[in-house]
C-alpha cells in the first residue's frame, strides 16, 4: 500500500504539471508518449504481438496521431482568430493535418498487411487484425484529452473532468464495493466488481463533478461555455458518463482475462500500467468532446426535454 500511495502521489504531482502548463504542447507530448506505451501493453505486454517492428510501427502512428489531432485543433482555432491570407493558411494547415489523419489507418493498415504476410507462419490472422484495431483506441482517448484542452480557450476544466469522472468512479467503486459489496457485476471478467460498488461509485462520481461545477463557478464565473455555465446541461452529461467509464473498465479487464495478464504493465509501481490507470479515461473522453463540440445541438434537445417535462406538471 506505501507503494501504491508514493506511485499515486508522484503521479498526481507529475499530471498537475502538465496541466498547469501553459504550453499545451507540453500535454500533447506526454498524451502521445502515453498513447505509444499503451499500445505497447496492449499488443507486446497481452502476448497477442510479438513481432517488434509491427507493435514499433503501431505506437508510431499512434504517437503521430495524437500530435496530429493537436496540430489540426491549433490551426482551427487560430483560423478563427485571424483573417485575410493568415486565416487562409490557418486553414489549410488544419486541412492538412486533418488529411494525414484520414490517411493514418490506410497507411498502418497496408503496414500491417505487409509484417503479416511476411511472417504469415508466425503470426495467427486474428492477432494480425487486433494489431490493426487495437493503437486506435488510446490514439482517439488521449488525442480527445488534447482536444479537450484545446476545446475552450485553453481550458483545463473539461479535461479534470474526464479524469474526474473516471477515477473516482473506480475508486468509490471499489471502497463501496469492499464494504458493501454482495452482488456480483461481472464475475467472468472482473470478479471484484459488485453492483453495490458500481452504483456506490457512481453517486460519489457524480457528487464530485458537482463540487467540480462549483469551484469551476466560483473561481471563474464568466465562463462562456455552456457546460460549466448551466447545471441543467452539466448534470445529465456526467450522470450518463460516470456509468460509461465503467465500460472502458470492464473492456480493458476483459482484455486482460483474455490473456491471461494481471496488469499491462508496471510503469506505476502499485498501479500497473498506462491502460490500467487510463482505461476509463481513453473510453469517455471521445464522448466528452463529442457532447461539448455539439452542446448547442445537444442544449437545445436537452430544453426541449425540460419544457416537456415541465408541461406535465
Amino acid at each position: 500500500m506505501k507503494v501504491r500511495i508514493i506511485s499515486a502521489l508522484v503521479g498526481i504531482v507529475l499530471l498537475v504539471g502538465v496541466l498547469v502548463c501553459p504550453y499545451t504542447l507540453a500535454l500533447a507530448v506526454t498524451a502521445a508518449l502515453l498513447s505509444a506505451v499503451a499500445v505497447w501493453e496492449l499488443l507486446y505486454n497481452t502476448g497477442i504481438m510479438k513481432n517488434r517492428v509491427q507493435v514499433i510501427g503501431g505506437m508510431a502512428i499512434s504517437a503521430f496521431g495524437v500530435m496530429a489531432m493537436y496540430f489540426a485543433k491549433v490551426a482551427h482555432n487560430e483560423s478563427v482568430v485571424t483573417f485575410g491570407d493568415e486565416h487562409m493558411q490557418n486553414l489549410a494547415r488544419a486541412e492538412l493535418w486533418m488529411k494525414l489523419l484520414v490517411a493514418l489507418p490506410l497507411i498502418y493498415g497496408l503496414f500491417t498487411v505487409i509484417v503479416w504476410v511476411i511472417n504469415c507462419k508466425k503470426i495467427a490472422y486474428n492477432n494480425a487484425c487486433y494489431s490493426f484495431l487495437a493503437p486506435f483506441y488510446p490514439t482517439v482517448g488521449f488525442g480527445c484529452m488534447v482536444l479537450l484542452r484545446e476545446l475552450f480557450q485553453l481550458d483545463v476544466w473539461p479535461l479534470l473532468l474526464v479524469m474526474i469522472i473516471a477515477w473516482v468512479s473506480d475508486t468509490g467503486a471499489y471502497f463501496v464495493g469492499t464494504f458493501l459489496g454482495k452482488h456480483k457485476m461481472a464475475p467472468k471478467i472482473s470478479p471484484k466488481k459488485s453492483w453495490e460498488g458500481f452504483f456506490g461509485g457512481w453517486v460519489i462520481s457524480v457528487l464530485a463533478s458537482v463540487g467540480l461545477f462549483i469551484l469551476r463557478t466560483e473561481t471563474q464565473p464568466m465562463y462562456i461555455g455552456g457546460m460549466f455555465q448551466t447545471l441543467q446541461f452539466f448534470l445529465p452529461v456526467v450522470v450518463i458518463l460516470a456509468p460509461l467509464s465503467v465500460v472502458g473498465d470492464l473492456c480493458a479487464s476483459w482484455i486482460k482475462r483474455r490473456t491471461g495478464i494481471k496488469d499491462f504493465g508496471n510503469i506505476m509501481p502499485g498501479h500497473g500500467g498506462v491502460m490500467d490507470r487510463f482505461d476509463s479515461v481513453v473510453f469517455i473522453a471521445p464522448l466528452l468532446y463529442a457532447v461539448l463540440h455539439n452542446e448547442n445541438i445537444i442544449g437545445g434537445w436537452l430544453n426541449d426535454v425540460y419544457a416537456a417535462v415541465a408541461g406535465l406538471f
